[in-house]
């Protein structure tokens, strides 16, 4: 039962990420109707990709790496969903695409809320392990996983009522595809949750060469600003922009990391909360849209 349960729900969301058509089971594999491409299982997570770039084969390295330890839930994650709830107002049982999911820290908070979370990550490690978290706190029938390329998303049109991306424009050699493949799968009216590191011009100059090097560590391809997320995402209207990442955070942050600090680490979300409305300073940009068009 519960294997057909999983069966429907793939087919009923997901389809072939190269021609765009519908996707049916055969030995154990997916199966494009209509390009008959082969996508196999690990684990019973699907996984659509066609072919992995060498940039994305070095992106993949890198965080099967941070997936071996991986963040414990802190300050600003619990920041990060406030601020969905209140800025998008969701309704339960939304088709929620979290993009980029990582260890899954969105996935699984609005999992526990009644919310049905598409997730998607390029590393079949963090996956992995997001499975292992999702069937130990009971929600795996609210968490559909999926090993899949921002850029060529295996997403039916229309499916989503919301989208998250955080952390995940920045990394894209063809970003522009990935904006028109979320403008595809998202429903008139959708939400959207965008995060990205914030242009250089507005930040400490003191703290951009920390920054600069980061960002070649991590693959960063780009930095924003409203303006420029703004002029991407030109058929949705914008609800509200959030800076974070401000000085005197980064520095209790650090404290709390190097001490193990708690307090602290929740005291450094308060205290970049106060200037939640003021780009410089800041290291990052939150951005919500509605989408009109």
């Amino acid at each position: 039962m519960r294997k057909n349960f999983l069966q429907d729900e793939i087919l009923l969301y997901l389809r072939c990420p190269i021609c765009k058509m519908n996707l049916m089971y055969k030995d154990h594999y997916l199966i494009c109707i209509n390009c008959n491409h082969k996508y196999e299982f690990k684990n019973e997570i699907p996984i659509l990709i066609d072919k992995i770039s060498p940039y994305n084969e070095g992106q993949i390295q890198y965080f099967d790496e941070y997936s071996k330890d991986g963040p414990i839930f802190t300050a600003w994650m619990d920041s990060y969903l406030k601020r969905f709830f209140e800025n998008l107002n969701p309704k339960k049982g939304n088709v929620v695409l979290d993009i980029a999911t990582g260890d899954g820290y969105m996935a699984i908070e609005l999992a526990k809320r009644g919310f049905k979370v598409i997730a998607l990550d390029l590393s079949l490690a963090m996956l992995l392990k997001l499975k292992e978290k999702v069937k130990r706190l009971g929600i795996e029938s609210k968490v559909l996983l999926v090993c899949a390329d921002a850029t060529f998303l295996p997403i039916k049109n229309k499916i989503a009522d919301i989208v998250t991306a955080n952390a995940i424009l920045e990394h894209l050699p063809e970003e522009k595809e990935a904006i028109k493949e979320i403008e595809r799968v998202t429903k008139y009216g959708a939400g959207l949750m965008v995060a990205t590191p914030l242009a250089y011009r507005y930040i400490w100059p003191f703290f951009i060469p920390i920054n600069f090097y980061h960002d070649k560590k991590i693959g960063h391809l780009r930095r924003y600003t409203r303006k420029k997320l703004e002029e991407r995402f030109i058929n949705w209207k914008t609800i509200n922009v959030f800076y974070t990442g401000h000085l005197l955070k980064v520095l209790l942050f650090i404290l709390a990391y190097i001490f193990r600090f708690r307090s602290l680490d929740k005291t450094a979300e308060k205290v970049d909360n106060l200037f939640k409305n003021i780009p410089y300073g800041a290291s990052n940009i939150t951005i919500f849209f509605r989408k009109y068009n």
